[in-house]
């Protein structure tokens, strides 16, 4: 996130909560969250337009639940259009927690959001 904010204007307003620390002992397999933020990013800025990006991560036990919202800034082109991300995301959701994971992914014609719900208390996964 440090790196793609390097690039923002101050048309971005951006906000990154947590509400707990996440050095915790609950491990989760690498790279999960990435796409869901890197869209955020990719597709909620723009530097002439006033966009917004709102991430969130919390825990609750051993349930990770992460929320991004964006406001739509860019259109997506090229092989990215077709979800590629996206999809190799779910892909890799239902193979690493297939009974443990919601995920919600709403958009209009102005925003996006996703809600991820993981549960981490999955005593085998390959990581």
């Amino acid at each position: 996130m440090a790196l793609q904010e390097l690039r923002l204007t101050s048309n971005t307003r951006r906000t990154f909560r947590t509400d707990k620390d996440l050095s915790c002992q609950l491990q989760i397999a690498p790279l999960i969250l990435i796409a869901f933020v890197e869209n955020a990013f990719k597709y909620g800025v723009h530097p002439d337009i006033a966009s917004e990006i709102q991430i969130a991560i919390t825990i609750a036990g051993t349930m990770l639940r992460l929320n991004v919202y964006n406001t739509k800034a860019a259109e997506p082109d090229g092989e990215e259009k077709n979800g590629i991300g996206i999809h190799n995301t779910r892909k890799r959701l239902r193979l690493l927690y297939p009974d443990e994971h919601t995920l919600t992914i709403a958009e209009n014609h102005t925003s996006y959001f996703v809600e991820l719900t993981l549960d981490l208390n999955v005593k085998s996964h390959s990581h």
